[in-house]
Parts: C-alpha cells; structure tokens; sequence
C-alpha cells in the first residue's frame, strides 16, 4: 500500500512538471511568434522625412534640441493587433 502511494505521487509530480513544461515552451513560442510579428510589421513599414510642415512644428516646439534630418516617419503598423 505505501508503495503504491509512492508511485501515485511519482507519477503526479512528474505531470505536474510536464505540465510546466509544456506552458513554459508555449509561453516561449508565443512570445517568439509576437516578436517576429512586429519585426515584419516594422520592416514593411516605409521610412520617410518629416514634411516642411512638421519641420516647422517640431522647431516651434523643441528649438535646436532635434535634428531633423534624422528624423524618420514609419506609415504602418506598430504592434501586432
């Protein structure tokens, strides 16, 4: 009768960790999945310059405290949803 106790738990904890296991890989595939979501959503999205307009905008706002011409402007998507 202890024996078998013994076993039952054995074969608990060893789900138990399985179980840990499996979620872990999920939550690790998922989270590589969402990263290279929003790397594809990145790269697809075209750079471009500030118009003359928001030149003007961003010196009215910030003085000489932002260099312009290294400024990008990304149209598209940031994150995933």
């Amino acid at each position: 009768m202890i024996q078998l106790a013994v076993v039952d738990i054995a074969i608990t904890s060893s789900r138990l960790v399985l179980d840990d296991f499996d979620y872990y890989i999920r939550r690790k595939l998922i989270l590589v999945l969402l990263v290279a979501e929003i790397i594809g959503n990145h790269l697809k999205a075209k750079p471009r310059q500030l118009t003359p307009g928001e030149m003007a905008m961003v010196t009215s706002v910030f003085k000489t405290a932002i260099t312009l011409t290294e400024v990008r402007v990304r149209k598209g998507p940031i994150l995933p949803f």
